[in-house]
């Protein structure tokens, strides 16, 4: 979420749709300042009300939208998996957003290989902190990128590109498989 909209029409889409799901709470929140929704602050929304699916929401700030960068979002993402491994979460979702606060979608084109890098290197720093004991391993094993329906193909094709070329930086250790699927989804 950034710290307003770059028109004056305000939010719009799947950010819209949730704010509408918290009673219009997360616009409020903003407006008061109490969430300011500054580069990289975060509001963790721990008790969502019902006909909300998620058990949490965490909202991350991405500042004001006109000095929006591609790398803005990827450090996004890496906060949204932090939060999610040291919650012990199995899945978690993140919807950038950028489209529902006005940018031009040709701004964020070439977003999809920071995302995928992100999850990746976080998830790997992770278990590196649970290697020297100062955590639990990452049990996190499934990360869903959330985009709007007229943008899905392209998307899609986005995100196969970017995973295989992060992917063929990733060495193939076999040593960070995912926790087997006995465990309960949280």
């Amino acid at each position: 979420m950034f710290t307003h909209e770059l028109d004056s029409t305000g939010i719009k889409g799947g950010l819209l749709h949730l704010d509408q799901a918290l009673g219009g709470r997360l616009t409020a929140l903003r407006r008061s300042g109490s969430f300011k929704a500054k580069f990289m602050e975060t509001l963790l929304v721990s008790t969502p009300p019902t006909g909300v699916q998620a058990k949490s929401l965490l909202i991350v700030g991405l500042g004001t939208p006109s000095a929006w960068t591609a790398d803005i979002t990827a450090h996004a993402v890496s906060v949204a998996v932090r939060t999610a491994v040291q919650r012990g979460d199995r899945s978690m979702a993140f919807a950038p957003s950028l489209l529902d606060s006005g940018l031009n979608p040709e701004r964020t084109v070439d977003i999809t290989r920071g995302m995928v890098k992100a999850v990746i290197d976080t998830i790997e720093a992770q278990l590196r902190i649970a290697e020297c004991g100062l955590a639990n391993a990452p049990v996190l094993c499934r990360v869903v990128f959330d985009v709007g329906a007229s943008r899905i193909d392209m998307t899609r094709e986005s995100f196969r590109d970017s995973f295989q070329i992060v992917a063929a930086y990733v060495p193939a250790t076999g040593e960070n498989e995912p926790p087997s699927d006995k465990r309960e989804e949280q």
